[in-house]
C-alpha cells in the first residue's frame, strides 16, 4: 500500500520527515525543506532504501527504528511495534518499513 504525500495529497510519499511528522513525495520534500536553513536540517527517512543509519525508536529510544506508523506519526523498533500494533484498535494502522536517509 502506498502512502500519500501529506503536502500535495496526490503523489506517493517517498520519505518521512521526523521533525514535521509527515510523509512527503520527492517534489514536496525539496520545496518544504528548501524553505529555510532550519528546515533543511530536518532528519528525513526514505520509506524504501538501503542504509545502516537508522534513528532510534520513539518508544524505547534504544533500538534502531524499522517501522513508521502513519496514524501514530511515530517510529518503532521491531520489539516495540509488535505489542502496540497487535491490539485490535491498532491493527488497522498503516505501517511501513523504513531505512535511513
Amino acid at each position: 500500500m502506498k502512502i500519500q504525500c501529506d503536502v500535495c495529497e496526490k503523489a506517493p510519499a517517498t520519505l518521512i520527515c521526523c521533525a514535521d511528522e509527515g510523509a512527503l513525495c520527492a517534489k514536496c520534500d525539496v520545496e518544504v525543506h528548501a524553505a529555510n536553513k532550519l528546515a533543511s536540517k530536518h532528519q528525513r527517512l526514505l520509506l524504501q532504501s538501503l542504509s545502516t543509519k537508522l534513528p532510534r525508536g520513539d518508544i524505547c529510544q534504544g533500538k534502531p527504528a524499522s517501522i513508521f506508523c502513519v496514524e501514530d506519526k511515530a517510529l518503532f523498533c521491531q520489539d516495540c511495534d509488535e505489542p502496540i500494533h497487535s491490539t485490535l484498535s491498532s491493527t488497522m494502522h498503516i505501517t511501513c518499513a523504513i531505512d535511513g536517509y
